[in-house]
């Protein structure tokens, strides 16, 4: 469940889970709980490639971005930005299959 725009003050309602999560509806404070969230809700949901937008995010906040996504056990990898000019402020995330996970 995560927190959405245009919802009710702290309500959650069920994300739409596509492997596209969008940042900029979200506060700074909220990501940390947010990403980690969606990238296992996409896992739940056989989905191993994510796009996360966070356009409005300065370096330090793509950079905390960044932080948070090397500490969560399913990421493979991940690269900001992209060559395409229009892809300016994403994040492509690749996740490991569960059979590929670490052992606990």
């Amino acid at each position: 469940m995560f927190p959405q725009e245009g919802a009710p003050p702290g309500a959650l309602v069920p994300p739409l889970v596509d492997g596209t999560l969008h940042l900029d509806a979200h506060s700074c404070s909220e990501i940390a709980r947010v990403l980690p969230d969606y990238v296992a809700a996409c896992s739940q949901h056989d989905i191993y490639e994510l796009h996360i937008f966070h356009g409005r995010h300065d370096a330090d906040g793509v950079q905390s971005i960044e932080d948070i996504l090397m500490n969560i056990r399913e990421v493979a990898c991940f690269r900001s930005g992209s060559t395409d000019l229009k892809a300016h402020g994403e994040t492509t995330v690749i996740l490991l299959r569960p059979e590929e996970l670490p052992p606990t």
